[in-house]
């Protein structure tokens, strides 16, 4: 059995604000070819704290089935789940042992904090309403012209979170 070498990228993801973070937040961003991630808390006093060794991201490190999707990794569903009150930064690690791939990043990282109750009944109305809608096709792009920009904003955000449900209850 030989040992394949091991490509390994460090990420440092800090906050902009002064302000700690809920316990229930997310660590979204599109996927570009890396295999997995290893997760580690930076406290404000120094320490660090693991919180995932090897969290995958494609199935197979030398197909590309599934290199370019969007992750939503929950922090406080991690194996050691994440200490907001101590929260310094985030460091992550991106790995990826195949030689097939000269490139490989995380794409669009945001952190979002998440309602600690979502409401079902009003989700389930917006998408409703956003399926529902008409839209006229114009240069590949769905428009309407009596939606306003944030109500577009608000439709784009849901879709997000359907996504992030879909991806966390498979």
């Amino acid at each position: 059995m030989a040992e394949l070498p091991i490509q390994i990228s460090r990420l440092p993801l800090s906050l902009l604000t002064p302000r700690k973070p809920s316990l229930h937040c997310c660590l979204v961003f599109r996927n570009f070819y890396v295999a997995w991630l290893r997760i580690v808390q930076v406290n404000t006093d120094g320490s660090s704290t693991e919180l995932a060794m090897a969290y995958p991201l494609m199935q197979h490190v030398h197909c590309e089935d599934d290199a370019q999707t969007w992750q939503i990794i929950k922090l406080d569903q991690l194996p050691v789940s994440w200490n907001p009150h101590v929260f310094d930064s985030l460091c992550v690690y991106l790995s990826q042992p195949s030689p097939l791939w000269e490139a490989w990043e995380l794409r669009n990282v945001k952190l979002y904090v998440l309602p600690e109750e979502p409401d079902e009944d009003r989700l389930t109305q917006l998408l409703e309403r956003r399926t529902s809608r008409s839209t006229l096709g114009q240069g590949g792009v769905g428009f309407d012209a009596s939606v306003n920009p944030v109500e577009e904003q608000a439709t784009r955000c849901l879709d997000l979170v359907l996504r992030l449900r879909e991806l966390l209850q498979n």
